[in-house]
């Protein structure tokens, strides 16, 4: 699945009219002062194509199809088990803080671990690229107020619409973090290997699944790599990212084993995350 990409059309030029270029044009009878007035347009009118066609265009390119994403971020939200309203409400929170520093042209991810999702695996409340909020609008190249008002309508509402959705209960049979991250990599992989990479996950971190479950002893991520699972393959989107794990404590307390540890620091040393941190939420 790519990234959504949202192509934005401003032109803060208004051309000449064509009436003022068409021969005559105020040079009946007066001579040179005629001839000078016309010159003059003609000139306004090759600088204003001049720096329409040479200055880029950051509206249209930073979130252009055919852009390279300054940063990619991804929330996974695991809401197959239930989140209290006080976690919601800190996930919700940071979630905007995220937001607002991500630089423009970054692309952002609200996903959900959800088995009626797509591929089976995510759900996807919000996929966006954060555009040109017109707060540094060039005054010769830039409509800042229309800025400011696709900003809005494209990022900061849809972001907003995303956060009702993180409170909506959701059961499942199953919590596929292994499929999930292998999905996430893919969408991590759109970024330029040297720009920023963050996914931050809000979850037990309880794989269950008919791939491997933590509710069953004896399981190892060597194991599982012995296996052969394609799971474990093009992960590349991980290669160098930066993984922040908020994990849920309030549940399955016996499940969060020194063993269950090791498993996923295994993982993601195996998959070559540039940093690794856990906190508990």
């Amino acid at each position: 699945m790519s990234w959504l990409k949202q192509k934005q059309h401003l032109d803060p030029f208004t051309s000449v009219p064509r009436s003022a270029l068409t021969p005559g044009f105020a040079v009946a009878d007066t001579g040179g002062r005629g001839h000078a007035l016309l010159a003059t347009l003609i000139l306004v009118a090759t600088l204003a194509a001049f720096v329409a066609l040479a200055w880029p265009r950051e509206q249209h390119t930073v979130c252009g199809p055919e852009a390279t994403p300054a940063a990619a971020v991804v929330w996974l939200i695991d809401a197959t088990d239930p989140l209290s309203d006080a976690q919601l409400g800190w996930v919700t929170g940071e979630i905007r803080r995220s937001a607002e520093h991500l630089p423009t042209g970054s692309h952002l991810a609200i996903l959900q671990l959800d088995p009626k999702g797509t591929d089976g695996v995510l759900g996807t409340p919000l996929e966006t690229c954060k555009p040109n909020d017109g707060s540094h609008a060039n005054a010769w190249t830039e409509n800042a107020r229309l800025l400011a008002d696709q900003f809005q309508q494209t990022f900061l509402g849809p972001l907003e619409g995303a956060m009702p959705r993180l409170r909506e209960p959701l059961t499942a049979e199953t919590s596929a973090l292994l499929e999930a991250l292998h999905a996430i990599a893919l969408r991590l992989a759109v970024a330029d290997p040297g720009s920023r990479r963050e996914l931050i996950i809000v979850s037990y971190m309880l794989q269950h699944s008919s791939l491997l479950s933590h509710f069953r002893g004896g399981y190892s991520f060597n194991a599982l790599a012995e296996g052969g699972s394609v799971y474990l393959t093009r992960l590349d989107g991980l290669r160098g990212a930066s993984v922040t794990i908020y994990q849920i404590r309030d549940h399955y307390p016996q499940r969060l084993t020194a063993e269950h540890r090791r498993f996923w620091d295994e993982y993601f040393t195996a998959v070559g995350v540039e940093t690794l941190t856990v906190k508990t939420l």
